[in-house]
């Protein structure tokens, strides 16, 4: 059996076991719709339902130990009276949830919340934004959490863009702006990959530091970029935990020294990997960078809470994987066909790099998820 074929009937058989249904959620009630409220939907439709939301303004919504895909679109407003627009928790370890395409914001122009707590599960917030006010992003206690192709916001001096506490993050091609600690960490571990962190605006008196962190990992790789407009800068990282740097990371425009001596500083390469998928019947691809007389493996298959094994730095994040494409430098791609089929939407989809260099030492690169959409 080809191993693409063989990729398709693995997805088919351990991911799910029945065709996700999927309900069409339009605020406007046209022709087709199902619930005209995503809070409605949420608690109507079955473990594993796919919602698909036209344009509209929409209420706060709430998901709770509940595995469901939430697709949005421009013109999607989440708007709520209070501080939170959007709350996932308590997933269990089985759950997963997918929010894409998704704008968060609050009454009379104020900042609001989107909040992942409690999470055992997997959690992939995909292409979301906040309102023209901004708004933050808040990930507490949870296991696996990814946010990808972000652009997140604040306008606050005692909130940061992006908190991240006692969680395992990894962030991927988000913008991450803020006044006064952009983005902000209690334990845990953070990855950044392509990522920008950034004060720019100035509201903030006196130095403004860029990254607040309060113990836990916190990775840069990728070509991150942490940088500030401002003419009296600040350090780049202000507190105490471990930042690993990556040669390609930017820093720029920061006070000197750029990083609190309380912090301990590691420099660490780290394979670079990117992979998206297509819609059904398309293609998924993925690239990963291999440095010279290195060998690089591709692994695909689905999010777990992260392992620590002995003799690698980083974490493993993947569950049955299943080996793509083994290869040199420079980059090294693999791709499988998006079956069109009613079971593929909602997937939820991990790829993980390796590489081999000639000392016999392994580097995982960053981890890489997306969801199938229709």
């Amino acid at each position: 059996m080809r191993r693409c074929e063989s990729l398709i009937l693995f997805f088919a058989l351990s991911a799910v076991p029945a065709s996700a249904q999927t309900f069409v959620v339009d605020v406007n009630n046209g022709p087709g719709t199902n619930y005209t409220e995503i809070a409605a939907a949420v608690a109507a439709v079955p473990d594993g339902a796919v919602l698909e939301v036209r344009p509209g303004t929409y209420d706060p919504f709430q998901i709770r130990d509940k595995s469901l895909t939430v697709l949005g679109a421009p013109g999607v407003r989440i708007e709520a009276f209070d501080q939170t627009a959007i709350d996932i928790v308590d997933l269990a370890g089985d759950r997963s949830v997918t929010l894409r395409e998704l704008t968060w914001s609050r009454l009379f122009g104020f900042a609001g919340d989107f909040v992942c707590r409690n999470n055992r599960g997997t959690v992939l917030i995909d292409r979301c934004v906040p309102g023209a006010f901004g708004g933050r992003l808040v990930v507490t206690d949870c296991d696996r959490a990814f946010v990808r192709d972000c652009d997140l916001a604040s306008r606050a001096l005692t909130t940061g863009a992006l908190e991240s506490y006692a969680s395992n993050l990894v962030v991927t091609g988000t913008s991450i702006h803020g006044e006064w600690g952009a983005l902000r960490q209690g334990g845990g571990r953070v990855q950044l990959t392509a990522c920008t962190v950034e004060t720019a605006s100035g509201l903030a008196f006196g130095q403004a530091v860029i990254v607040l962190l309060g113990g836990g990992d916190l990775l840069m790789n990728g070509a991150t970029s942490i940088a500030t407009q401002l003419s009296t800068p600040g350090p780049a990282v202000a507190g105490d935990g471990t930042v690993a740097l990556d040669p390609d990371t930017v820093v720029q425009g920061v006070a000197s020294p750029a990083f609190d001596p309380n912090l301990t500083l590691e420099s660490r390469a780290t394979p670079r990997l990117e992979a998206d998928t297509g819609p059904l019947g398309g293609t998924a691809t993925a690239a990963l960078d291999v440095p010279v007389a290195g060998t690089g493996v591709l692994f695909v298959g689905f999010a777990m809470t992260p392992v620590a094994l002995p003799g690698l730095e980083d974490p493993l994040w993947l569950a049955n994987p299943v080996r793509q494409a083994v290869g040199g430098a420079p980059l090294l791609t693999a791709s499988y066909a998006v079956p069109n089929a009613p079971w593929v939407p909602g997937v939820q989809v991990a790829w993980r790099g390796a590489v081999l260099t000639g000392g016999g030492v392994v580097t995982l690169s960053n981890p890489v998820l997306y969801t199938h959409r229709p």
